[in-house]
């Protein structure tokens, strides 16, 4: 038997869409694609913790499955259910206040560091704009010092630069000095430097903003 929904959306603030709805209701998809055919019954877009605490007391009352989404990108697959989605997506607020950054739940890395940085402070999460805060918080990174983080960009710089001369050697061993494309080895070797060389231009700007900040 479906839950009565009406009875969840009569005491939340933020929208509920059921799942027949989704494809035109421009509800995000998760990030790994091979989750996708992974229907919830309902999402639950939360516009507050008090949002979250009544969906969470709907679906323990009805013995739902469930699970929760910030930025989707669960490779396991964790934020991908056939029963409720909690998706906390609408609850990005990011502000800073005397150092402190209070972020909201549904926040996305790149928008974490935008507002940090224009603040003078920053956190060591990762490189992907697009991941939310959330699973980042729960486990899914370290959240760093500025000396810690500045040692960490600074490891990862080297390997980014390995990686491109070790793509220049095979480039070299295999007569392929770059440019056209010529096969599918050519293409993945090219779309690693392209991806290798975005990687160093966002470092340099973190290293930089790392630099800036009161420790």
């Amino acid at each position: 038997m479906r839950p009565p929904l009406s009875e969840l959306e009569r005491v939340i603030d933020g929208d509920l869409v059921a799942g027949g709805e989704l494809t035109t209701d421009g509800v995000p998809k998760p990030f790994n694609a091979r989750f996708d055919e992974a229907i919830p019954q309902a999402v639950v877009r939360c516009t507050s913790p008090g949002d979250v605490a009544e969906t969470i007391a709907f679906i323990r009352r009805h013995r739902l499955r469930s699970a929760a989404r910030s930025g989707g990108h669960c490779l396991a697959g964790r934020s991908t259910t056939t029963g409720i989605l909690i998706d906390v997506s609408p609850m990005r607020t990011v502000s800073v206040d005397d150092g402190t950054l209070t972020i909201g739940a549904g926040a996305v890395l790149g928008e974490v560091y935008a507002e940090a940085i224009r603040h003078g402070v920053t956190i060591a999460g990762g490189s992907c704009p697009s991941v939310g805060i959330a699973g980042l918080a729960l486990g899914f990174a370290h959240l760093l010092s500025a000396p810690q983080a500045r040692k960490a960009v600074e490891a990862r710089d080297r390997a980014v630069r390995d990686l491109l001369d070790a793509i220049v050697d095979e480039r070299a061993r295999a007569g392929r000095p770059g440019g056209p494309a010529r096969s599918v080895a050519d293409a993945m070797l090219d779309r690693q430097e392209a991806l290798a060389r975005a990687e160093l231009t966002w470092l340099r700007t973190f290293r930089s903003s790392i630099g800036k900040i009161r420790h």
